[in-house]
């Protein structure tokens, strides 16, 4: 696709509806910019809160894709409440990782 576009005051290029469209992008998304040979090119580009990062790790993904496995398979508890929640937990999972402490509600 190639499409014209003008400079607007301000150093403002608007992007055409096909290129919105085509790309999936929106207003506040950002976009890195670079000139090779004389040719403007824009990537969108996704920036990860630093807080955020770990849900990208190659460990957190695999976790993911474990957990959704799981939900498909209908390997999951149902519970009535919290509390039967809780004891569910401080029952099996606490004995199955060894954590030294028991869960409560406050």
């Amino acid at each position: 696709m190639s499409t014209k576009v003008i400079l607007r005051p301000r150093r403002q290029l608007t992007l055409p509806s096909e290129v919105i469209k085509e790309l999936a992008v929106q207003d506040g998304d950002e976009f890195l910019v670079n000139v090779q040979d004389g040719i403007l090119c824009l990537r969108p580009e996704v920036t990860v809160p630093r807080d955020e990062a770990y849900l990208f790790t190659s460990h957190w993904q695999q976790a993911l894709q474990e957990g959704e496995r799981e939900l498909a398979d209908g390997d999951y508890a149902e519970f009535n409440s919290v509390d039967d929640l809780i004891a569910d937990l401080n029952q099996n999972w606490l004995s199955t990782y060894k954590i030294p402490y028991k869960f409560r509600i406050y």
